[in-house]
This record gives structure tokens, C-alpha cells and sequence, in this order.
């Protein structure tokens, strides 16, 4: 077809789907070609055929094209940098090196590099840390920190598939440090960016010690969110980020990881929002056999509790020999017990009353993955905020949620000595960084009902008004 069929054709479009299609693509292209920043290198395809069985590459890890191709007698494909940023140049330095490197083959000169891979290095970290964590649980500890770094190096370094096949030796502190730039390396709580450093140290620590590597590459420091700042939900934000969770569910095929984190994010949001409990560490760690039935002093009447064992204010002590964690009691309403039946049945797939889950005692942990992964929760929240980022006025973070559960007790006039005692902080903290009244409410007490008439006319008196 030439270029009179093609206008042609073009003009004859009809439909409007095709129409909008054929339109952003000349103007995707226009933007791409008219990018004067942009190097031939940039707006290459992926793959740029030379001749048979020799192609150019893009390496996300490198400023120049690279060279694949195979040779008679090798069992896998070549792979080599051509040291170019131009096409051209590239392909005929790619010829050059495919010529030498089959001569080489055929003298039988060339000797094929058994390639240490970022990939390699990964599963055999994961098989190493795999076998720590297993002497850690024979020996007593329930949640050895080297399975929370298995978890972390299987999710998030084993999958980077731009890296697969890179040599470890090759990484520097520049190609580290593009992690900053996948999704699953932003708005990370500080103890989630401390973790994913130290996990990323345990692979080159590998790399070292089994002398895949001379040296380690110095590593990024992971930006992160502060923990603590944050504010409670604007009403109408309120009702938009708790309306639009199944939408946020369905609105992507996810992998099974990502599903069941989005399907327990209502949950975890609203247990969050009704206890006040610290996100991550203070949530991750309650069992199931945390959660207790008691009775009232004075009326003998039933009430339920659970106590929260890890996180920022817990505190390691010796009793009887040995070193326990201290604890608080945080009381639970029937909302909250609804939202624990809830998550059991999500979580074991059987419905039972909060007293049959009680009798249970398990010491499984109320929110835990569907893999060995740890359970992240923040990284999800931040990926909901980002999807309803159009619909709400402000960003918030999972930290919001205990600022929402403080402000609605001290709207509803709860003794600020009991939340600060729920909610494990100080009466002092709570007046200088959680105490952030809305002004939809406290219209209502600073103007008072009559200032509210004057200024809220009924309708005939406003059209009287008006004239």
C-alpha cells in the first residue's frame, strides 16, 4: 500500500475508537521524534534485527546497545556490549564481534563463561536464608528475621526481570540505584526501606563470601514516608477511600500476591480505623490467640479485648528467666469484632463467632500472606491512593488511619487518658501531633446553633432577602 492508499484509507475511517487511535499515534510519535533530549539509543525498539541470527539490544543497566546471537557449538546465547549509542555503529561493531567470536569457536580458542546471574545469585540466596530460617524455628523463634528477608529477596529482586541475566559483577551504585524507580520501591514505610536495604546487602553478602563478586557496590538508601506524620481523612475523602475498594480489586489482573493483599486491604483499613493500632510491625504481629473474652468488674458482663505484643512502644523484659515482650490491652467494639470474623473466614475459608475463634488459641497471625512473603500492607495503600488519586482532595498514608481512630474518640468526648492508654502514646503526644479537628465539626461547637441559623436562612426568609 503506498502513501495515496494510506491517506485514503485514513480518511475513510469511520469508527471512533479507530479514529482516536490513529490520532494519538501520530501524535506519540511526533512527541517521541521531536524530543530533542532524546538519543537514537532512547527511542530505539527493544530488539533491532541486523542479519540472521545476530540482533541489537537495549540493556536497562547499560548506556549503549548490546549484541545477541548464537554460534554452532554453544549451548547459550552471546551476549556482549558493542560499546555504541548509534545503530549504525552498533550493528557493524555486532557483526564484528559475532565474526571473531565464531572463529574463536571453531579454532577452539573460545571458552564459554559459566555467567554468575543476578538471577542465579538470587535463588541461591533464597535456598541459603531458607536454610537459616529453618534452624531458627527448630531452636524456638517463631519469626527468624532471615525468613523475612527470604521473602523479601523471592517478591521484590528475584522478579526484576530487566536484571535477569545480568552478570552480578557488572552492578554498580548507579544501577542499584534505578530501584527507586519501580513502583514497589516508593512511599515505603521507614522499617519497609530499612528492610529492603538490608535484604539487597544479604545478596551481595552472598555474591562476596562464595567469591562471585571482588567488591560490593556501594548500596542506595531507600527513601520512605515518616511513620508517624499524617492526618485523618477528610469526610468526604473518608467516603471515597471506603467506597471504592472492590472497584480497586477488580480494576487490574493482578498476580495472586497483589490480589489477596487488595482483597484484606478493606479489612486491615477498617481494623486500623477502629483500634488505633500502629500500622505494620504493632498490626503484623497479633495472633489470633491475642484476642481474649472478659468480664466487667462491676456489672459481670462480657467484653472483648486484644493485646498488642511488638511494634514501637514494646518493650523486651526478663521475667522468670526469661525475655519476654510487654504488652497493652486494647478493647475492641462490635464493629471490630465483625471485621476479625470477617478476615478469619477470608483468611481459613470456614465462618465462626469471635468466642469459637477464641477457643481455637491459634498462634497464627491475624493478617498473613498467601506465600511465605511478609505481608506488606503499605505499598498496596499507597497503590489505592495513587488509583483514586482524581477523587480525593489529599495523600494519605496507612498511618492515617490511627490518626482517624484518635480524632473520631476525641470528637465522640472520650477521656483522652483512655485513648492515649488504647492507643499505646501520651496524652502530650496527642495534643501535639494527632489532635487535628475537622472543621466540619467543629463549626458546629465554635459557632453554635443560632450563629449556624443566621447563616444557614430558611428558604422564604432567603428569597425575602434577596429582594
Amino acid at each position: 500500500m503506498d502513501n495515496k492508499d494510506k491517506l485514503f484509507f485514513l480518511i475513510g475511517l469511520k469508527d471512533d475508537i479507530e479514529i482516536n487511535i490513529a490520532y494519538n499515534a501520530v501524535i506519540d510519535h511526533r512527541k517521541k521524534y521531536e524530543d530533542k533530549s532524546l538519543t537514537e539509543l532512547d527511542i530505539a525498539p527493544k530488539t533491532i534485527h541486523v542479519e540472521e541470527n545476530l540482533a541489537l539490544y537495549k540493556n536497562s543497566s547499560s548506556p549503549f546497545f548490546w549484541c545477541r546471537f548464537r554460534v554452532n557449538g554453544l549451548t547459550s546465547y552471546v551476549r556482549k556490549s558493542t560499546k555504541n549509542k548509534k545503530a549504525i555503529e552498533a550493528s557493524a561493531e555486532a557483526k564484528l564481534i559475532k565474526y571473531k567470536i565464531t572463529e574463536q569457536v571453531k579454532a577452539g580458542t573460545y571458552y564459554e563463561k559459566d555467567l554468575i546471574t543476578w538471577r542465579k545469585v538470587c535463588l541461591e540466596v533464597i535456598k541459603d536464608l531458607s536454610g537459616k530460617a529453618e534452624k531458627a524455628k527448630a531452636s524456638g523463634k517463631n519469626k527468624p528475621s532471615s525468613q523475612g528477608y527470604l521473602s523479601i529477596v523471592q517478591t521484590y529482586y528475584l522478579t526484576i526481570e530487566q536484571w535477569r541475566d545480568i552478570d552480578i559483577k557488572s552492578f554498580n551504585y548507579a544501577d542499584l540505584n534505578q530501584l527507586k524507580n519501580l513502583v514497589n520501591f516508593k512511599d515505603m514505610p521507614k522499617t519497609t526501606a530499612t528492610k529492603r536495604k538490608t535484604a539487597l546487602k544479604e545478596i551481595f553478602e552472598f555474591a562476596l563470601l562464595n567469591r562471585y563478586i571482588d567488591i560490593k557496590p556501594e548500596l542506595p538508601t531507600f527513601a520512605f514516608i515518616g511513620g508517624g506524620e499524617g492526618i485523618p481523612f477528610s469526610i468526604d475523602d473518608r467516603e471515597v477511600i471506603l467506597s471504592n475498594f472492590i472497584n480497586f480489586l477488580e480494576s487490574s489482573n493482578a498476580n495472586y500476591i497483589t490480589q489477596h493483599k487488595r482483597t484484606i486491604l478493606p479489612l486491615y483499613v477498617n481494623f486500623l480505623i477502629l483500634t488505633g493500632v500502629r500500622p505494620g510491625e504493632e498490626a503484623m504481629n497479633i495472633t489470633w490467640g491475642h484476642i481474649e473474652k472478659r468480664k466487667t468488674i462491676d456489672t459481670d458482663e462480657f467484653f472483648y479485648s486484644l493485646e498488642v505484643t511488638k511494634g514501637k512502644r514494646s518493650k523486651r523484659v526478663k521475667r522468670d528467666k526469661k525475655i519476654i515482650h510487654t504488652s497493652r490491652e486494647v478493647i475492641i467494639d462490635s464493629a471490630t469484632i465483625s471485621t476479625l470474623e470477617r478476615l478469619y473466614f477470608i483468611m481459613n475459608g470456614t465462618k465462626k463467632s469471635i468466642d469459637l475463634i477464641i477457643k481455637e488459641r491459634s498462634s497464627k497471625e491475624i493478617f498473613i500472606g498467601n506465600t511465605q512473603a511478609e505481608l506488606e500492607m503499605g505499598s498496596t495503600f499507597s497503590q489505592y491512593m495513587e488509583y483514586l488519586k482524581t477523587k480525593i482532595k489529599h495523600k494519605y498514608t496507612l498511618y492515617s488511619c490511627r490518626h482517624e481512630h484518635i480524632n473520631i474518640c476525641l470528637e465522640k468526648g472520650k477521656d483522652i487518658d483512655d485513648i492515649a492508654a488504647q492507643c499505646g502514646t501520651s496524652i502530650a503526644t496527642i495534643d501535639a501531633h494527632y489532635k487535628k479537628f475537622r472543621h466540619e465539626i467543629r463549626a458546629v461547637r465554635i459557632l453554635g446553633q443560632d450563629e449556624l441559623n443566621k447563616l444557614n436562612p430558611a428558604p422564604e426568609q432567603n428569597i425575602l432577602n434577596n429582594k
